[in-house]
């Protein structure tokens, strides 16, 4: 297995659709096998069903499989800042405020399902362990 990571930036009307086959398809063509899915990792970007089987029927139709999806903790400053304050961390796992904390919950089921979706038998995320206190709950409870 031969795994490259697609993470195709914002580029134009059509970067999603036409930029991320393009992509793929130069990922085959380098030999490779598998991919890890990384676009809109670093943000709390909820995908809908629909886009789920799209992304799945272009990783599969480029002949690729996936085995990782790098899900979403919803805390990445610099992407969340980057789109506006009503974007501003909404949707945190490790946030001491309770509807934070299930919203990034939700955030996560949401990548398990694209990660379903698209046969991947991985998932990377990335939390600040210092966040939470010893009993696993946000530090500020």
């Amino acid at each position: 297995m031969y795994c490259m990571t697609v993470w195709h930036p914002d580029h134009g009307d059509r970067w999603y659709d036409e930029g991320v086959r393009k992509s793929l398809q130069l990922i085959k063509e380098a030999g490779f096998t598998h991919i890890n899915w990384n676009p809109d990792s670093g943000w709390s970007y909820v995908y809908a069903p629909s886009e789920m089987r799209f992304i799945a029927k272009i990783v599969a139709d480029a002949g690729l499989k996936t085995y990782t999806i790098h899900a979403a903790n919803g805390r990445n400053a610099r992407t969340e800042w980057g789109y506006g304050p009503a974007m501003e961390m909404r949707k945190d796992i490790a946030s001491p405020h309770k509807w934070q904390r299930e919203a990034g919950i939700d955030l996560l089921a949401n990548r398990v399902d694209l990660a379903a979706m698209m046969n991947a038998p991985n998932m990377v995320l990335h939390i600040d362990i210092d966040s939470f206190d010893s009993s696993g709950r946000g530090a500020n409870e």
